[in-house]
């Protein structure tokens, strides 16, 4: 039914122009009007009030009858159709929508004149349908006959009843015809689970993935019947498998009851799931969902049994809801509102005191300080709160866990609108232990939850978050020197008073010019991720950093500034770290030490200088090639040599060949297959050539994958350093490098 509206699209405009006409006839609710019949000229019904109409009767010669009842309207103001017969029950919104505009936008082909109707003749007298449509003062009566000499498909219709506008005899085309026809699989709901979560008091489940029962609780909450609160993302899960357990085709139910016989003697997944109404007066509904749909459907089988049998193919998806166990619908983190849902904050800990509420674009913090917080830092801060996963802890000792009487308490409160009202949320703080492990007690359902040291920090009410991100502030043409110490070693990078830059360690080796300048970037401005603790409480792994950064800058008339950054451990996104002269502990991204951390070998080291080769030498294990400069040209002299255009090829590539990054400092690692390259090139350069005149050489060794790349391992000659190329220039050398043979 679906293109119903599209083929009846002129009609459709005609009574869009007639609209103020409508309006006052619908307002009167009167007899039908000349202008009213004027709109509908073309139309099978002179008259068609949707709001007006309250009963459909089908009938149908060979089939059920159908009868359709408009219903009392919701608290939205709609009034829903309902299916009397052949069964009872809601009719399905859209199967209904589609089904009302058959008859609003019927058109006749062309009206029999009175003197040349013959009943018999014309299938009247005993009609294939009948149809009645109660509208206010109006009652039609249709009367279907037999198919009209022309044109083809097209029928004999009688309109007629009481207070009927233009009755008598039409002729309807043959898709009128078509659609006429009621299919009552169209009009069914085809929902197996009749109830919204919201008009629930219980839900049941027996079967695959365990038993259980789901009480609603207090402000729209969820709970484990008798137990823990349910975590919403997994109860958003079972939810929409209730919503996707639509029957997509029906079927019937012998068929569906034998396919779940077979599925559960075949051991496959079957559920039982059973809706408990708040409403008292409504009934109970019990669906079962496996196995496989029958006659080669796609998808699960579904039946309700009931309040009225019905069944269907589901989505197979759906199993995947309903068969999660009650261990995986337990909520596992302190809070159920979610991060964007809470308003204010409250943590308080004997005297300390951290109160952070939301206002327009950010947060304001109100204690222990006062202060505007950035919308993001206060959103992490909400975030490492809400999303912080515990460990349920069985029938806990509250005293021996700092609980009774606990150490703090945390408080947030939702946002409260016309739908949903304010909503508090409290849980209890106790003492941490010695490895920084502390549990806290959701007050609304008793239930205890042990926090890793790092989830428990969010907990603490400190004044970090009023503190500012940026933590270093000046040009990058300012930078002076940059060193750093890390487990593999150290390097420093100098800039001369004419502004190039100079590797003070290791000595001798070129720096890398766009990674000193990315350095320089990133330290002038240099941002944490967030404050994560007043203190260092020695958790952070900052006694014994894993990289030590120096910084220092020219600043104007106060001479050259200093600054120290520290990395400790691991944090979500990156790791602690400390700055000196900064009181309190950062989380700073990983891409901030990913940056600190690059290798400043030159990467140009491997590149090609084409105008300055005389001599090019490629070796792998097999075979070498020669490549001698003739002029502005490579001629390849070796015994089978290769076309100009091979040659030429393999000279751009060369030319082009920078490496991704320097991986490491040091002599080659025996993993890197350097020992016996993949490759070898050597190039020899026209005497007094740029700033080098002596020979390049490199070797390409074997593949890897560094920072998510997939890369050769390769070292220049002379250079005491491994780098990182790209796997993609390596094939691309390597296929230049293989034509005829090679």
């Amino acid at each position: 039914m679906s293109g119903r509206l599209a083929r009846h699209w002129p009609t459709l405009a005609l009574a869009a122009l007639a609209v103020g006409v409508t309006v006052a006839v619908v307002a009167t609710r009167g007899a039908v009007t000349t202008s009213e019949l004027e709109a509908r000229d073309t139309n099978v019904l002179g008259s068609f009030r949707e709001d007006d109409l309250t009963r459909i009767e089908i009938e149908w010669v060979g089939k059920p009858r159908v009868i359709l009842e408009r219903g009392r309207p919701d608290d939205a103001g709609d009034a829903p159709w309902w299916l009397r017969e052949p069964v009872r029950e809601e009719a399905d919104p859209v199967g209904m929508r589609e089904w009302l505009d058959v008859f609003e936008f019927l058109r006749a082909v062309r009206r029999i004149k009175p003197e040349e109707v013959d009943r018999a003749a014309f299938g009247l007298d005993s009609p294939r349908a009948r149809f009645e449509l109660q509208m206010g003062k109006v009652r039609y009566r249709l009367a279907l006959g037999k198919e009209a000499v022309a044109p083809p498909g097209a029928a004999y219709l009688e309109v007629s009843g009481d207070g009927a506008p233009r009755p008598g005899i039409v002729i309807v085309p043959r898709d009128a015809v078509t659609e006429l026809e009621p299919k009552l699989d169209d009009l069914r709901e085809r929902r197996l689970v009749p109830y919204l979560s919201t008009e629930l008091a219980r839900l049941e489940k027996k079967g695959a993935g365990g038993d259980w029962q789901l009480e609603r609780a207090e402000a729209g909450a969820w709970r484990i019947s008798g137990g823990s609160v349910v975590d919403r993302d997994a109860l958003d899960r079972v939810l929409l498998s209730l919503a996707r357990t639509t029957a997509d085709p029906m079927i019937e139910l012998a068929a569906a009851t034998e396919a779940l016989r077979v599925a559960r003697e075949a051991g496959q997944k079957v559920v039982e799931v059973r809706q408990v109404p708040r409403d008292p007066a409504r009934v109970a509904a019990r669906v079962e969902v496996g196995g496989k749909c029958p006659a080669g459907k796609p998808g699960a089988v579904a039946i309700r049994h009931e309040p009225e049998p019905l069944a269907g193919c589901v989505p197979e998806s759906v199993l995947a809801g309903y068969a999660l166990g009650a261990e995986e619908l337990r909520d596992r983190t302190p809070f159920t509102l979610r991060r964007d849902e809470i308003e204010k904050l409250v943590i308080t800990r004997g005297e300390a005191r951290l109160d952070l509420a939301r206002r327009e674009s950010g947060f304001v913090l109100n204690a222990p300080k006062q202060g505007e917080v950035e919308l993001e830092p206060g959103n992490q801060r909400l975030a490492a709160l809400v999303d912080a996963q515990g460990v349920p802890v069985e029938a806990p000792d509250l005293e021996k866990l700092g609980l009774e009487p606990p150490r703090g308490r945390v408080s947030v409160t939702s946002v409260g609108d016309a739908i949903a009202a304010v909503k508090e949320e409290h849980v209890q703080v106790g003492k941490p232990l010695a490895d920084g492990r502390t549990h806290v007690r959701r007050e609304s359902d008793g239930v205890v939850l042990e926090l890793s040291r790092e989830a428990a920090r969010a907990f603490a009410p400190d004044a970090t978050l009023i503190r500012g991100r940026r933590l270093l502030d000046f040009r990058a043409s300012e930078l002076r020197r940059f060193e750093v110490t890390a487990p593999g070693g150290r390097q420093a990078l100098a800039r001369t008073p004419g502004g190039a830059w100079v590797l003070e360690l290791p000595s001798g080796a070129q720096p890398d010019g766009s990674a000193a300048t990315e350095i320089a970037e990133l330290v002038s401005r240099l941002e944490c991720e967030r404050w994560v603790s007043d203190d260092d409480d020695g958790s952070h792994g900052l006694a014994a950093p894993r990289l030590r950064v120096e910084i220092s800058w020219e600043a104007g008339d106060a001479g050259v500034k200093s600054a120290a950054l520290s990395v400790g451990g691991p944090v979500a996104g990156g790791a602690f770290a400390s700055l000196s002269g900064e009181p309190g502990v950062m989380a700073l991204p990983q891409r901030s030490i990913d940056t600190l951390e690059l290798v400043l070998a030159d990467r140009a080291a491997l590149v090609l200088p084409a105008a300055e080769v005389v001599r090019l030498e490629l070796e792998t294990k097999e075979r070498k090639r020669v490549l001698v400069a003739k002029g502005e040209t490579f001629v390849d002299e070796s015994a089978e040599p290769l076309s100009p255009e091979a040659v030429r090829r393999i000279v751009e590539v060369l030319s082009a060949f920078t490496a991704e990054a320097a991986v490491h400092w040091g002599p080659a690692r025996p993993d890197e297959g350097l020992a016996e390259p993949l490759l070898r090139v050597r190039v020899e350069r026209r005497p007094g050539a740029g700033v080098r005149s002596a020979p390049i050489a490199w070797r390409l060794g074997a593949g890897d994958s560094w920072r998510g790349i997939t890369v050769h391992y390769a070292r220049a000659e002379g250079v005491d350093a491994t780098y990182a190329v790209a796997r993609g220039k390596v094939r691309e050398l390597m296929a230049a490098l293989q034509a005829k043979g090679w």
